[in-house]
């Protein structure tokens, strides 16, 4: 399973819309493989999901993300683990990999100028 982590700056990115990168790894009965870090086109209303899916991810991981990115996501057959915090992609891949990870069901609402550290 291909997974994506929203990242900027090698650092986990608390906001789906405002990573810079996502880092990507493949996830096998319980091992992880890290592929690469691509930078995603602008971040406009559902262009982030349509490029994951065109990247063969599978899930993804963020902190806060909006409703409809999340619908965009699940459409496209990519579950979303959100609600994240402050792990590096590493370990928020490792621990994903063990089965260790849950949605707390967190979302971002009010879509305002913001970075990464504003949730």
């Amino acid at each position: 399973m291909k997974l994506a982590i929203a990242i900027t700056e090698d650092q986990f990115c608390n906001h789906f819309g405002g990573s810079s990168h996502f880092a990507f790894y493949n996830v096998t009965e319980g091992s992880i493989e890290k592929l690469e870090a691509l930078t995603p086109p602008p971040h406009q209303p559902g262009v982030l999901p349509q490029w994951l899916h065109e990247q063969g991810a599978k899930a993804v991981i963020a902190g806060g993300m909006g409703g409809r990115a999340i619908t965009l996501l699940e459409q496209l057959g990519i579950q979303t683990v959100i609600g994240q915090r402050g792990e590096s992609p590493d370990e928020l891949a490792r621990l994903f990999a063990a089965g260790k990870l849950q949605t707390t069901g967190e979302t971002c609402a009010g879509h305002q100028v913001h970075g990464c550290d504003d949730h």
